[in-house]
């Protein structure tokens, strides 16, 4: 996975650039922010961005990532104690982390990615006569992405808007 290159690579810009924190995104990135953050001294924020230690998100994985989960969890567990605290985007997200790498949760703060939809009061959308309202999903085709939660919340939302068209773009199994 070229752990080390990575981590001499950013080392070298850490040095260079001298962040006052450093913000990483994804287990394998976040594995080398920690161990840089850690040898130079500069506060580390996390990001929980999936569920990824839950049945439902590794059931999509290949055999070879399978095998390589518990690794990356015990690696992300290990060094997790080296942030000074985390940001996820749903409280979900933050509990199953939180609780599959033994974070304390005060540490996790949630930071939605979208808005929260309770602010907002339903409306029929206005549609040109004779013009169907057109919904466009783009993304990978796996469970994770919600694409049948997707599905199952477009049919509850036809008897409102019934000339609604949903379209899914995207490559997967």
């Amino acid at each position: 996975y070229g752990f080390l290159q990575a981590y001499k690579q950013l080392k070298a810009i850490v040095q260079k650039e001298q962040p006052d924190i450093i913000v990483a995104y994804l287990t394998r990135s976040e594995l080398v922010a920690r161990l840089v953050g850690r040898f130079s001294h500069i506060p580390v924020i996390g990001n929980f961005v999936s569920d990824l230690y839950s049945d439902a998100y590794n059931s999509t994985l290949s055999w070879k990532a399978k095998v390589l989960v518990p690794f990356f969890k015990w690696a992300n567990k290990s060094t997790a104690r080296f942030c000074k605290g985390f940001m996820a985007i749903t409280d979900a997200v933050k509990q199953t982390n939180g609780k599959a790498l033994g974070i304390d949760v005060n540490k996790i703060v949630v930071i939605h990615r979208g808005r929260d939809s309770s602010i907002f009061r339903f409306q029929a959308p206005q549609t040109q006569p004779g013009k169907p309202l057109r919904f466009l999903n783009v993304g990978r085709l796996v469970p994770v992405k919600g694409q049948r939660d997707l599905v199952l919340a477009f049919k509850e939302f036809l008897p409102a808007c019934p000339q609604a068209v949903l379209h899914i773009a995207g490559d997967g199994p």
